[in-house]
């Protein structure tokens, strides 16, 4: 949805991994991502971890923790939108909604991270009821 946007109001790329510096969003470039889009590979990562994460096997936990880490990379990502001055294409508010969206997907993935990585070792601890 946010590429969309990005490719609608044709912003700025944001992430900028070749030589396209400068370039604004167009059909080729969605892996960069821009103000209203995270690039691709931490969507993918996202995906991947989130099917990977209700296991509770050890990629279970890896899964959370990763996860974890990417809400740490949205919440930055996030106070990187609310410091980057407006443009002619892209508004002030247009930054602060984005960056309220990121933070708020980022604080939730962290402390949902964190709960269920408390609930892990409480599980792991209690002593089986067997009779």
């Amino acid at each position: 949805m946010g590429f969309i946007l990005g490719a609608i109001f044709y912003w700025p790329s944001q992430v900028v991994l070749d030589s396209s510096a400068g370039h604004n969003v167009t059909a080729g470039n969605p892996i960069q991502g821009n103000v209203t889009s995270i690039p691709l590979p931490p969507m993918i990562a996202l995906a991947v971890f989130a099917f990977l994460a209700p296991s509770r096997r050890w990629w279970g936990t890896l899964a959370v923790v990763v996860l974890c880490l990417l809400g740490v990379l949205f919440i930055f990502g996030a106070l990187g939108e609310v410091f980057t001055p407006p443009s002619p294409y892209v508004p002030r508010v247009v930054l602060v909604a984005t960056a309220t969206v990121y933070s708020l997907l980022g604080v939730s993935l962290l402390l949902l991270g964190i709960a269920d990585l408390v609930d892990r070792v409480r599980v792991r601890r209690e002593p089986s009821r067997v009779r």
